[in-house]
């Protein structure tokens, strides 16, 4: 009896498709879970998108009543008239400045936040009282193009609010 240490071939078995590549079935389902996870994670990133442009829109809202009630604190510690005008996407707040003995100017622009309504391109104006010198009205705010909520200004209170919250 030889014994021998040369490997002996093995028999491949024989593949009717060949060597060509993954079937079509294969190629359908990885696509479709491909797709299923690409809409995942568009869905996540737009929803995210969406919560970062309202969490802007409450900040800039926020920053519109804080440059409102500090111009009305200006016109009561200046002993004159201030002022805010309201713009489509800013605003200027204009007060005496007592050093330099004339009237200053601060712009603040919005990113997200659009103003229109009674007192778009119009003057608040607050007397050395802080009270409302100007009509009382509304201005419409809106995020971006979408009507969101309303700045109410009432003449006789005083009262100067956000509605719709």
């Amino acid at each position: 009896m030889e014994t021998s240490l040369t490997p002996t071939p093995m028999k491949r078995a024989i593949n009717p498709k060949g060597d060509s590549g993954y079937t079509l079935i294969e190629i359908i389902v990885t696509l479709g879970l491909l797709s299923v996870i690409m809409f995942g994670v568009v869905g996540v990133g737009s929803a995210m998108h969406h919560h970062i442009e309202e969490r802007k829109y409450r900040a800039e809202c926020n920053q519109l009543l804080d440059l409102i009630f500090d111009c009305r604190n200006r016109a009561m510690m200046s002993s004159r008239e201030a002022w805010i005008t309201f713009h489509g996407d800013r605003v200027m707040v204009t007060t005496y400045h007592l050093p330099a003995d004339r009237n200053e100017s601060q712009r603040t622009v919005f990113e997200v936040l659009r103003l229109k309504g009674d007192y778009y391109n119009k003057r608040l104006i607050f007397n050395e009282r802080g009270n409302i010198a100007s009509r009382g009205g509304d201005l419409d705010l809106f995020l971006r193009e979408t009507y969101r909520d309303r700045l109410v200004i009432q003449l006789y209170s005083g009262r100067i609010y956000i509605e719709g919250r």
